[in-house]
């Protein structure tokens, strides 16, 4: 045996089974950094075993966890630390045209189409296009061609640079610029010469590669290749996405062969219309610009949010912004609120009709007045809980107190009061025994305890904000005063007298 590789190999051993020579050994060992330089995996068994020395070595300390400590006192700092980082950025991840519209509106939309494009994208089902039947072959794609007959054979065969194909025992076959069927007749026309029952089937294996080039606003501007007649949408996804600064309605594509087009993605995103996203079928460079002017839609509507207008247009129709945002009808009762930053910044609004103009940095609230059901009535003060009946008939306060068993035990039974535009005051006492006396449709119940009955009397109906109070002196209540100040209110009629 070697004994230089020996002695390097009881060196080694030496490290492994007395970790304690760890710590004192000089690490610059130079025969020892040979043998780990020559053998890598040599360096992760002296780590495991150097960690294992230190697990078993604090196995009383290891398990320990003293509270208020120095190093938990720290990751608690870092944790709160790491939980303010993440609501800052939370709030920095909102695009400046959000933030204006959330000022706007008080509600955080988002940009209509963005997310469309932001999707993460499968590498591996990039080369897997579902081409038509207008594919034109070029240089770089590969076709299959099966041929049965006296000499079959199933060859996949490259589009050289010069367009041509060379089958065997054939002259090079020009297919630059041909569909499949118009290969396929190309090929068996030459064949039938010498075959007159030769069948033959071309399809495409792989399509060619085309160089794209990426750039603007889009969140990672690059340069890529991809299967020809990929769709734009899919190449713009392998980018990142279009920014929030950047346009979906004014895309520029520019492909070799042919003249550059503006690609509008609103007509897309509500369209299923293949034709509506381009395909790139050669070497093409792809501009987004910048975001055009944008307004925004808030409430009832189908998709809340903030929308650009078409390229060249400032200002849109209520009619149409409803139709980019898939409303089909505004209901009866709804109300139309347009916001907008005034000369001075500040947050002005105007009452809107359905055939109403937005100009850009605008926004449309659709939404209802606030109303309630005339016929419901609420029962409320001393009960044992607060309810609401819906009546359409006057009903007796016997019946609507359940005999008086929905009252709170500390309820003041000489005084309760029918509140609506005005107010009438009862006596409990008697109307849980008279049917006649009724709480009309609409009206509420209002109940009250004893301390909130001398409470009511104590206020002065001419200086109070308490409009149930400020509503007593027209209604139907009798003041008995003692020495100049008010002590009671007495319905009048009553019987019972004062409890």
């Amino acid at each position: 045996m070697n004994i230089r590789f020996f002695s390097i190999f009881l060196i080694f051993i030496s490290f492994a089974s007395h970790p304690n020579l760890v710590q004192s050994q000089n690490i610059d060992n130079v025969e020892l950094q040979e043998l780990l330089l020559k053998d890598f995996s040599l360096h992760k068994t002296f780590q495991t075993d150097k960690k294992d020395f230190k697990d078993s070595d604090n196995k009383t300390s290891k398990n320990q966890n003293i509270l208020n400590s120095i190093n938990e006192l720290d990751l608690r700092a870092e944790d709160s630390s790491n939980s303010e980082f993440s609501a800052e950025k939370k709030i920095k991840s909102i695009s400046f045209l959000e933030k204006y519209f959330l000022d706007l509106t008080g509600d955080q939309l988002k940009i209509y189409g963005a997310k469309e494009f932001n999707q993460p994208q499968d590498d591996s089902l990039l080369f897997y296009n579902t081409v038509g039947q207008d594919y034109q072959l070029a240089p770089g794609d590969v076709i299959q061609i099966t041929i049965m007959g006296l000499s079959p054979s199933n060859n996949g065969y490259e589009v050289e640079s010069d367009g041509t194909i060379t089958l065997d025992n054939m002259y090079p076959v020009q297919v630059d610029g041909m569909r499949l069927d118009q290969v396929n007749k190309l090929i068996l026309a030459k064949i039938l010469l010498d075959d007159a029952s030769a069948e033959i089937f071309v399809r495409l294996k792989n399509a060619r590669l085309v160089t794209v080039q990426i750039s603007g606003n889009v969140k990672s501007p690059r340069t890529i290749a991809v299967p020809a007649y990929t769709p734009l949408s899919r190449v713009i996804a392998y980018s990142g996405g279009i920014s929030n600064s950047g346009s979906l309605r004014n895309i520029s594509l520019s492909q070799i062969g042919e003249t550059t087009q503006t690609v509008d993605f609103y007509n897309f995103l509500q369209n299923p219309s293949s034709e509506l996203d381009p395909l790139i079928k050669n070497g093409a460079r792809i501009f987004v610009p910048f975001k055009g002017p944008t307004i925004a839609v808030t409430g009832f509507v189908n998709n809340p949010g903030i929308y650009e207008l078409p390229n060249d247009k400032s200002e849109i129709s209520l009619k149409n912004l409803l139709s980019i945002t898939g409303t089909s009808f505004l209901p009866s009762g709804v109300k139309l609120k347009i916001s907008y930053f005034d000369s001075n910044g500040q947050i002005a609004t105007r009452l809107a009709v359905k055939n109403e103009t937005l100009k850009e940095g605008e926004a449309l609230q659709i939404g209802f007045i606030e109303t309630r059901d005339l016929n419901i009535s609420k029962v409320y003060g001393a009960v044992l809980k607060d309810f609401e009946i819906k009546i359409n008939t006057p009903l007796s306060i016997k019946e609507v107190l359940k005999d008086g068993a929905v009252l709170s035990v500390d309820a003041y039974k000489s005084f309760a009061l029918i509140v609506d535009e005005e107010v009438q005051a009862i006596n409990l006492y008697e109307a849980l025994k008279d049917d006649s006396i009724t709480l009309p449709v609409g009206s509420d119940l209002k109940l009250f305890t004893k301390e909130e009955y001398l409470e009511l009397v104590a206020l002065d109906p001419n200086k109070t904000l308490n409009p149930l109070a400020s509503k007593l002196i027209s209604s139907n209540v009798a003041e008995i005063y003692l020495d100049g100040v008010r002590i009671a209110y007495i319905p009048i009629g009553q019987k019972n007298g004062i409890q």
